[in-house]
């Protein structure tokens, strides 16, 4: 699931197409969810398969895919691994992070859907160096899906330090980070989300993106 996640960031990072060729039901519901994010920022998706008309709670169906090309991504399952192959060149497209790569996440499809949404924005606004706001479960979870290498997450920022680290990232307070001449802070909380909003505003720090607040219900 964090694999397709970020194979649809990485295709729109870099304008291609990204073609799914899935067999495994599960993986087709949670692309379901993912592509209607990504379509908000013009990021195409497109699967072959078709689901049937069972009910009112059939996942939305994705794009049947037009003609190959050359640049489209093609993505398969097989075996239960991912794999993403240039249509074009045949070469394999490496989309995992490396930096804070994926670690075991957590089945969460509504918070892979705003980290989605997350990413793009932050690719619309040209962001590279960001910082969480929290260091509770929220953000443990987050990390655990991995972060785009096109981002860097240079601090974690809580209202009180007491630890100077937090899963290897430095710990600073609001007041320290408005000295990292970050690009946006990206909030980590669903709980929490109008006092951190509240508390960066008042220190003077700028680009603060919530996760939950004010985002399409489809996210």
């Amino acid at each position: 699931m964090a694999l397709l996640l970020h194979a649809i960031d990485a295709a729109g990072r870099r304008s291609r197409r990204l073609v799914c060729r899935l067999q495994n039901p599960h993986l087709v519901a949670t692309l379901s969810g993912l592509t209607a994010v990504g379509a908000v920022y013009g990021i195409r998706v497109c699967t072959s398969w078709i689901w049937p008309a069972l009910d009112a709670r059939t996942p939305r169906q994705v794009e049947h895919p037009a003609p190959l090309d050359p640049e489209d991504w093609l993505l398969y399952d097989r075996d239960g691994e991912v794999e993403i192959i240039e249509c074009g060149s045949g070469n394999v497209v490496r989309v995992e992070p490396i930096a804070q790569p994926i670690r075991h996440p957590t089945l969460d499809p509504l918070l892979a859907r705003r980290l989605l949404g997350a990413y793009a924005r932050l690719r619309e606004g040209d962001a590279r160096t960001i910082a969480l706001y929290g260091a509770g479960s929220h953000t443990s979870a987050l990390l655990r899906w991995g972060i785009p290498d096109a981002l860097r997450v240079s601090a974690v920022i809580v209202s009180d330090p007491h630890e100077r680290t937090f899963e290897g990232i430095s710990v600073v307070s609001p007041a320290e980070a408005v000295k990292l001449g970050l690009d946006a802070v990206l909030l980590s909380s669903r709980s929490f989300e109008s006092d951190m909003l509240e508390e960066a505003s008042a220190v003077g720090l700028r680009n603060v993106m919530p996760l939950y607040a004010d985002r399409p219900a489809a996210f």
